[in-house]
C-alpha cells in the first residue's frame, strides 16, 4: 500500500504480494525490507540487495522503533510515536469526540473484538447521544486500517473531522 501513500515517503516501492522479484530487481535498491519469512523469497531477495525481515505483526510502537533504527532514524520514530501518543483518545474522553454519528472500525483480532464489546456493553458507550439515537456506523478495520504509521496519522486527522470534533 505504500505507492498508494508515497506523497510522503519517497524511494520506497511496493513490491506486491508475492513480491516481484523482477521489480526488485530492476529498482537495484540499496536495502529491501519484507515482512515475508518466507526463506526461498528471503535467499533471492539477499542476492538482489542486503535484505531484513521485519515482524509486521509486531505492535506500532516496536515496529516504529525497529525501523527507525534500521534507516537510522530512531529519534524520528521516538518523535512521531510521542506525537501519536499525545493525540490518542483516552476511553474517558469519549464523549468529547462523539459527535451526533460514529464511525467505528470493526477489528479483525480477537483480543481487539473482546476490548470492543466490552466498550459497546459499557454504560459509557450507551450514554453518548448517537449511541442512545442509532447512529453509530460500523467499518471493517482491514479496509480502514492498515495498521502503519501513515495509516495511523491520517486516522487520527480524520477520525475527529469526522465525529465533529476539533483537534
Amino acid at each position: 500500500m505504500i505507492n498508494k501513500k508515497s506523497k510522503q515517503v519517497q524511494n520506497v516501492a511496493d513490491l506486491g504480494f508475492p513480491i516481484d522479484l523482477e521489480k526488485a530487481l530492476t529498482l537495484q535498491p540499496d536495502l529491501i525490507i519484507t515482512g515475508n519469512t518466507d526463506e526461498k523469497q528471503y535467499a533471492a531477495l539477499s542476492k538482489i540487495a542486503p535484505t531484513i525481515v521485519f515482524d509486521t505483526f509486531a505492535p506500532l510502537n516496536e515496529r516504529l522503533l525497529h525501523l527507525g533504527e534500521i534507516v537510522n532514524k530512531k529519534k524520528a520514530a521516538e518523535n512521531w510515536l510521542a506525537q501519536y501518543k499525545i493525540k490518542e483518545i483516552e476511553p474517558s474522553q469519549l464523549p468529547d469526540y462523539a459527535g451526533n454519528r460514529i464511525f467505528m472500525l470493526i477489528p479483525t483480532a480477537s483480543d481487539s473484538k473482546r476490548t470492543l464489546e466490552r466498550m459497546l456493553n459499557s454504560s459509557l458507550w450507551r450514554s453518548l447521544p448517537a449511541v442512545r439515537q442509532g447512529q453509530v456506523y460500523f467499518v471493517e478495520a482491514d479496509r480502514w486500517n492498515w495498521n502503519d504509521a501513515m495509516t495511523r496519522q491520517k486516522l487520527l486527522t480524520a477520525l475527529p473531522k469526522l465525529l465533529g470534533a476539533s483537534s
